[in-house]
């Protein structure tokens, strides 16, 4: 599973399920989350454009 921290970036890889609660770069706790594949990114931007109010 790769995983980024959402306080300095650093991405790195961990066994499916086993996600750590510090960053093991900066040491921050309960920043990291699973890093999205392009097609999940895509989704996301499709969904908000189509779903805001103009």
């Amino acid at each position: 599973m790769k995983l980024i921290c959402r306080n300095c970036g650093y991405r790195f890889e961990t066994k499916k399920g086993d996600i750590p609660k510090v960053c093991p770069y900066c040491g921050e706790r309960n920043t990291l989350e699973q890093e999205k594949d392009a097609d999940s990114l895509l989704h996301e931007i499709d969904d908000g454009f189509f779903n805001e109010d103009v």
